[in-house]
């Protein structure tokens, strides 16, 4: 599907997400979602961003019942009520809306190319300052990723090499420190060379800006255009029908 196709649905099923709509319909766009990605990406990369947004669900799970103590009480201790119904509502419906929406923009970047997104952003009226601030946002920061992996591995080695025994416990934490350093210090150190790659591509010039690249146009579009309206327009109408 064209990338102009898929931003806007990425932002209606958000939208959607965050109204005040039954869980079974929250369920419905979730199920959805796995099954977009599911068919389009394969069963592994479903079980990606659940995996990332895990210790988040857990919380929400388990913080979320004992403030909202309204309804039937399932759980009680003394006089606090723990779990109720109205908790084990809300619980599920905050679950269903952050993994919605990152179902929503993980199958969109996960299925669009990093230059495609910007020209989407673009088609859509984005300023070009902003969509390289975007460009350099989604290249640079899974680059950091693994630029800390590198760093972990080296002072593994370190660590392995003077004999020292694995951090456990609180010194896990100690050790992110110098990592962290590390990571902060080589990315310090590579802005000259992203600098240079941005004035070499013209960024600061004052004349009108080309682009040498373009989304293509045509029957692909226009299909495209129709499948998005047709899903959209489902989503939609799917509110007046399960009220």
């Amino acid at each position: 599907m064209d990338p102009r196709c898929k931003l806007p649905l990425a932002v209606l099923f958000t939208v959607l997400f965050f109204l005040p709509l039954p869980l079974v319909l929250l369920g419905a766009y979730l199920g959805a979602l796995s099954l977009a990605i599911w068919l389009g990406l394969g069963f592994r990369e479903l079980v990606r961003p659940l995996r990332t947004i895990a210790p988040l669900l857990l919380l929400v799970l388990l913080l979320t019942p004992p403030f909202q103590r309204g309804g039937q009480a399932y759980l009680r201790i003394g006089g606090l009520t723990l779990l109720s119904a109205d908790g084990v509502r809300e619980a599920a419906r905050l679950a269903l809306r952050l993994t919605g929406v990152t179902f929503a923009f993980f199958v969109l970047l996960r299925s669009t190319a990093p230059a495609d997104l910007i020209l989407a952003l673009r088609a859509f009226g984005l300023p070009f300052g902003a969509g390289l601030v975007v460009s350099v946002a989604l290249q640079y920061v899974p680059g950091l990723k693994g630029l800390f992996d590198q760093v972990q591995d080296a002072h593994r080695l370190r660590r392995a090499g003077n004999g020292a025994p694995p951090a456990r416990g609180l010194q896990v934490v100690r050790s992110l420190l110098p990592q962290l350093t590390s990571v902060l210090i080589l990315s310090i150190r590579r802005i000259p060379i992203l600098a240079m790659a941005l004035e070499m591509r013209g960024v600061g010039r004052t004349n009108r800006r080309s682009s040498m690249r373009r989304l293509p146009q045509g029957r692909r579009l226009v299909l495209s255009s129709l499948a998005a309206a047709a899903v959209g327009l489902g989503a939609v109408v799917a509110i007046f029908l399960f009220p």
